[in-house]
């Protein structure tokens, strides 16, 4: 064990050493979530690197235990480690790199300066890289050449990507009224050829910066709406109970994994819905933006429906946009068996 052990100092003392630097720059008050956010963005690397932690130290000398111990109880962590774990923690050390430098970025730095609201899209999915490619950096050339702000790309362990794939989590900041951004990443991911599975989801988050009084409101407004919205989803996705719960959460409640989440507010003022399955269209992902734009500003849905239909729905969104209607009925017809609406209800061959 003795040249592992060596190993794993030396990577071990190295993301040390960056998360060190990484959190000098974050504001006082911000610092003590630096290591919860990170575990979020990171599981599976942020546990090998404790583990490491944790083999190379005392329980007394050890500044990590109480993250340690926390995430024992919560993922079941074993902290022996085996003759394989010196290839997994180098890995992993890499993904934390990078999930460290982009932690401040998108949590500190690039929050929008502009008064004017956002989205904010997470897109999963999964590409295959060009050999010796990596993933990441192309992204980040492409973003520059095109002149996109506030798009990231990670890896993300959750997807189950197809063999010779590189699982990929893409998130960018987009105003509400120009979303050009959006249309330009779906682009670029169209052009590798990106795949999505059941593992993969849509999560859109909805700003709520400049109308923090109402964000109650509208987060029961967008769970009175999930009857409806469940029509244009595949069924795989309205019984997810471990990552998209059918319903609300509320604040103080520490799951995030629900259909409408506001874990987020009380830090970055958002409401998230992470209820759509994986696409990386832009018509879908757009299209959907549009509709949960309409709810949340739309007093129609301040009760719970009675009449569940999807005639209903659209009846409540008053959307002028024939096309827009015809995509609702579009996913209502895919999703549900026995339904034929598209024709007879807007007139489209």
């Amino acid at each position: 064990m003795a040249g592992i052990d060596s190993s794993i100092k030396t990577e071990t003392a190295k993301i040390e050493t960056l998360m060190v630097d990484e959190t000098k720059k974050w504001p006082h008050g911000k610092r003590k979530s630096f290591y919860l956010d990170l575990m979020e963005r990171e599981p599976e690397a942020a546990m090998t690197w404790l583990r490491s932690v944790f083999h190379l130290s005392k329980e007394k000398e050890n500044p990590y235990l109480p993250t340690m111990k926390r995430a024992k109880r919560r993922l079941g962590m074993s902290l022996k480690i085996g003759s394989d774990f010196q290839d997994s923690l180098l890995d992993g050390n890499n993904r934390l790199r990078q999930a460290i430098r982009d932690l401040y970025s998108t949590t500190v730095a690039k929050k929008p300066k502009s008064n004017s609201e956002h989205f904010g899209i997470e897109i999963e999915c999964f590409i295959k890289p060009n050999r010796g490619e990596n993933l990441a950096d192309t992204f980040q050339q492409y973003c520059v050449a095109k002149k996109i702000k506030g798009a990231h790309y990670k890896h993300d362990g959750s997807i189950r990507a197809d063999e010779g794939f590189s699982s990929a989590e893409i998130t960018l900041l987009v105003p509400r009224e120009n979303i050009r951004d959006l249309e330009l990443v779906c682009d670029w991911l169209a052009e590798r050829k990106a795949r999505v599975n059941g593992s993969c989801g849509l999560h859109v988050h909805l700003d709520f910066r400049n109308k923090a009084s109402v964000m109650e409101k509208c987060a029961d407004r967008l769970a009175n709406s999930l009857p409806y919205l469940a029509l244009l989803i595949p069924e795989t996705r309205r019984y997810n109970d471990e990552y998209c719960k059918m319903g609300r959460n509320h604040l103080g409640n520490d799951s995030r994994y629900y259909a409408i989440n506001t874990h987020a507010f009380p830090k970055f003022k958002t409401v998230e819905v992470r209820l759509h399955s994986g696409t990386v269209s832009f018509k879908k992902i757009s299209s959907w933006m549009l509709i949960l734009s309409n709810i949340i500003d739309n007093p129609a849905f301040d009760t719970k429906p009675t009449d569940k239909s999807i005639d209903k729905f659209v009846q409540l969104l008053k959307f002028e946009q024939n096309d827009l209607v015809y995509y609702i009925y579009e996913r209502y017809e895919k999703f549900n068996k026995g339904s034929n609406r598209v024709k007879t209800e807007i007139g489209e061959e």
